[in-house]
């Protein structure tokens, strides 16, 4: 019998664990061409689960002028760096937090054991 209603929701809610925004001197983080210049601001993202670090980066690059110097989104946790000028890199911040904020999704149960 087909179901009737909306789907139930089986995907997890993206928990932003780390984030921070440093001014560089320099940074010996090379991948892909992308490089950290010095006088640059970073920003570092670890999301859980891993899979939303992609969704992040693709947010951050709508929406300002960045750098994406790295994305890892494999394993338990994801992480994201990105580079550029600091106007550029707060707005893809504020961006990124807001669009995370607002996916929906099941919490991760408090006694659940992390990969």
């Amino acid at each position: 019998m087909p179901r009737k209603g909306p789907a139930v929701r089986r995907d997890i809610e993206p928990d932003p664990v780390y984030q921070n925004v440093l001014v560089t001197q320099l940074i010996n983080k090379v991948r892909h061409g992308n490089m950290v210049l010095r006088g640059d601001t970073l920003y570092v993202l670890e999301v859980e689960p891993a899979g939303y670090a992609y969704y992040a980066v693709n947010e951050a690059e709508k929406t300002a002028k960045v750098n994406i110097v790295e994305v890892l989104g494999f394993g338990a946790f994801g992480r994201v760096y990105i580079a550029g000028e600091e106007a550029e890199v707060v707005e893809a911040r504020t961006t990124v937090e807001a669009r995370l904020a607002s996916l929906g999704g099941r919490e991760i149960a408090a006694g659940a054991a992390r990969i």
